[in-house]
């Protein structure tokens, strides 16, 4: 079971399996800007981010009245994790990126994180 189907019954844990999901899936993106052996580094510090930014929407999305403020959320949420992710690289980066990787980056977010979101969404609403 993972953490879109259970949400709405652990919501606490299932942020934190969540966000781990969330680093799993870009974790090999943000290695393409050589990071050398400091890997683990990025890895930790990808997932404590990314469960900052899922625990902050969470609370949003608690409090959004109607579809369209939820959708508002969701989008905040993908927006908010690919700036979390690029940034969070960058510092662990041993070199300059180039704007192709931060698209690519931004994709590799929005393709792992577009259906786990709404599978989210289902779990809340």
């Amino acid at each position: 079971m993972n953490a879109s189907n259970t949400l709405a019954a652990h919501p606490d844990s299932s942020l934190e399996s969540f966000a781990a999901e969330l680093t799993e899936a870009v974790f090999p993106v943000a290695l393409r800007y050589g990071v050398g052996n400091r890997w683990l580094d990025l890895k930790l510090d990808l997932w404590r981010v990314l469960s900052e930014t899922v625990a902050k929407c969470a609370r949003a999305w608690r409090g959004a009245d109607s579809r369209d403020e939820f959708a508002g959320c969701r989008q905040g949420l993908v927006a908010g994790l690919a700036r979390t992710a690029y940034h969070t690289t960058l510092r662990h980066s041993a070199r300059e990126p180039i704007l192709d990787e931060r698209v690519g980056l931004y994709r590799a977010f929005r393709g792992a994180i577009r259906e786990k979101v709404r599978g989210c969404e289902r779990a809340l609403v």
